[in-house]
């Protein structure tokens, strides 16, 4: 059974402890007192055992091999709790030994005496016990003198910390005036050295016993003076501070209290001083006050560090909350923990609201992601600090435009504390921006629109002068039509971009102007029958419309003209459709005589035409077939992104 832990156990501990005996070496007197102790009772195992929180350790011990057993275990914890010695005859019938190791196992203990040692202040450190391992008894006698054994090892104790207490005072004078004077030496030396003025008081007389040299500079008054006259320990001290000395002096006095003041001192040259003073009662071997001691400290330089770290608060705190961009301060996991009024205005928030949020959750989600990397680098020392412009969500769900720039502030110690983002309000300036841009490019169109235009007018001029010459050189009029044609086409482009606001062209009105003009150069016997089905959003850029017309232009004149060299006066099929996000056009010719030399594989033996349109087709994103089937020559021309939009 587990022996309870005294009433005044934590103060048993402490009193054991001031002996400091605990793990020390074996000591003879204390060795003679077990052998003395076996001796008497006539048992093979005897000791002084000491109890601390956790274990029974033995100072002293004959006829068994060990320094210590756990407290759990210890006979001796059992032995503590009375005042009377504890005689257990036979452990083995005694309910609170019977199962304990020490009796089941070795070192089978039957019988077990134990007297405690008690202190002169009544608190049981341990005990002499004697300890046998069959069952038996202790005469009146033997039990007698246990106790006087324990009254001397208890007095043994109390001499060892006798001893030890003088020769830690005076070095180990054994005439107490030589260790008084030693003592005051160590005080005067100790006095005279520290940072600061030392006294000490008589509380019966209110006199000064003793103030250290450092009074003299500090107070501007002689040591001799205060010792005639206490009081004028006051007359320096700045008069706005004395009321709050003199009544910390009456609660020290009336209620035994500690002394803890600061305060300014006047100095004889004109300068004020700052002073820490802690005063603390002494009092004497009965507890009865007798003594008031203090130490009085210049803090002057320390007392102006934080008044200087007071005024920079006060004038960051001023600056932060009359600024007129808004400034928030976040922890590591982004909570604001201040706003000022400018935020808070910016925001719609009030500020008890804005410290339930995060900066994320005040950015607009496409900017989330970004705000929680960049406030995460800031923090782990990646970055000092970030600044670009990104939108902002209001207490009231409206997105505005902000510039942020984040920084981070850091202690002392160079540990990052929070981060400080200013957001500067640039909705106005965004909008101006993009008013002034959607000037720019509206004037630009307007420009290159006009350009176009007249690009067109020219070429059709040209296509005009070229017309006068195939009536005048018949011989010419072939090519002169192909020039037309081709030099049409890009006329169609020029004149698409410059009737239109947007900088894409429609590919199906290239198709359907081409299939127009072709037919107006031909001898007006082959039409083209010309069927649009594709969504009228299948558009090109200027720089891909181009060279596309060119290739429609080659591919629709090519067929017109060689149905005219079979002689038969069937129509042409022309049909622009869209399948997902191709665009396709389908021209069939159903009357076309192919001569001998022609390979439908490569496409030759009809002139250079399509050989021209091969290598005219951009590399990517166009695909040029050719094919015939039952007297029909199909050729189907399929155009992908990059350069059509569907």
């Amino acid at each position: 059974m587990k022996a309870p832990l005294p009433a005044n156990e934590k103060k048993r501990i402490e009193v054991l402890k001031r002996y400091e005996i605990l793990d020390t070496l074996p000591e003879q007197s204390f060795s003679r007192m077990t052998e003395l102790a076996a001796y008497i009772c006539q048992t093979p195992i005897a000791a002084i055992s000491l109890i601390d929180e956790h274990r029974q350790w033995f100072k002293a011990i004959v006829g068994l091999d060990a320094s210590e057993t756990s407290r759990d275990v210890a006979f001796c914890a059992h032995a503590i709790l009375q005042d009377q010695p504890l005689v257990v005859a036979d452990a083995t019938k005694d309910a609170r030994f019977a199962d304990n190791p020490l009796v089941t196992d070795s070192p089978n203990i039957r019988f077990y005496a134990g007297i405690p040692l008690v202190t002169p202040d009544g608190y049981a450190l341990g005990t002499l016990c004697v300890i046998d391992s069959v069952p038996r008894e202790l005469s009146l006698d033997q039990l007698n003198a246990l106790v006087i054994l324990t009254d001397q090892i208890s007095a043994l104790l109390e001499l060892r910390l006798s001893a030890k207490i003088i020769r830690n005072q005076e070095n180990q004078s054994t005439q107490a005036e030589t260790r008084l004077h030693d003592s005051e030496e160590r005080l005067r030396q100790l006095t005279e050295n520290i940072q600061g003025v030392f006294w000490m008081r008589d509380i019966a007389t209110n006199s000064i016993l003793y103030v250290s040299p450092q009074f003299e500079p500090l107070w501007g008054r002689s040591a001799q003076a205060l010792y005639q006259n206490p009081t004028i320990f006051l007359e320096p001290i700045h008069p706005d501070d004395l009321p709050k000395v003199l009544q910390a002096q009456a609660r020290q006095k009336a209620e035994g209290i500690w002394f803890n003041e600061e305060f300014r001192l006047l100095s004889p040259d004109g300068s004020i001083r700052w002073i820490w003073s802690r005063a603390f009662p002494v009092c004497n071997d009965e507890g009865k006050l007798y003594r008031l001691a203090g130490i009085a400290e210049d803090i002057t330089q320390r007392k102006l560090m934080e008044l200087a770290l007071i005024d920079s608060e006060e004038k960051f705190r001023q600056l932060f909350e009359s600024a007129p961009i808004g400034i928030a301060l976040a922890e590591r996991n982004q909570k604001v923990f201040s706003a000022n009024a400018a935020f808070c205005k910016m925001f719609g928030y009030t500020k008890d609201e804005l410290y339930q949020l995060t900066l994320t959750e005040l950015t607009h989600p496409e900017y989330a992601e970004m705000t929680r990397r960049n406030a995460a680098d800031v923090m782990d020392g990646r970055a000092s600090s970030y600044a670009h412009d990104k939108q902002y969500r209001r207490k009231n769900g409206e997105f505005f435009w902000g510039h942020i720039t984040a920084t981070e502030v850091r202690s002392v110690h160079r540990r990052t504390r929070y981060i400080m983002g200013m957001v500067e309000d640039i909705s106005e300036r965004i909008e101006r921006e993009e008013r002034r841009l959607s000037e720019v490019r509206e004037q630009r169109d307007l420009l290159v629109r006009e350009v176009h235009h007249r690009i067109k007018n020219n070429l059709q001029g040209v296509i005009g002068l070229l017309n006068l010459h195939i009536d005048a050189h018949p011989e010419a009029s072939q090519v002169v039509r192909d020039v037309i044609g081709k030099i049409g086409s890009v006329a169609t482009v020029f004149g698409l971009r410059g009737k239109t606001d947007a900088n894409d062209i429609r590919l199906e009105e290239i198709i359907a102007e081409i299939c127009m003009t072709a037919e107006g150069l031909s001898d007006g016997t082959i039409k083209a029958q010309v069927n649009i089905t594709a969504p009228i959003h299948v558009t090109m850029s200027h720089d891909n419309a181009v060279p596309i017309a060119l290739t429609v232009n080659e591919l629709i004149t090519n067929a017109l003209k060689h149905s005219q060299s079979g002689g038969q006066h069937q129509p042409i099929k022309v049909a622009f459709s869209t399948e997902g996000n191709t665009a396709i056009l389908k021209i069939e010719n159903p009357c076309l005589v192919f001569p001998p030399t022609f390979d439908l594989k490569n496409s030759s033996g009809l002139g250079i035409g399509l050989t021209l349109v091969r290598s005219m087709l951009p590399s990517e994103g166009a695909e040029l077939s050719i094919g015939c089937e039952c007297g029909t020559v199909t050729t189907e021309l399929r155009l992908t992104a990059p350069i059509v939009t569907i």
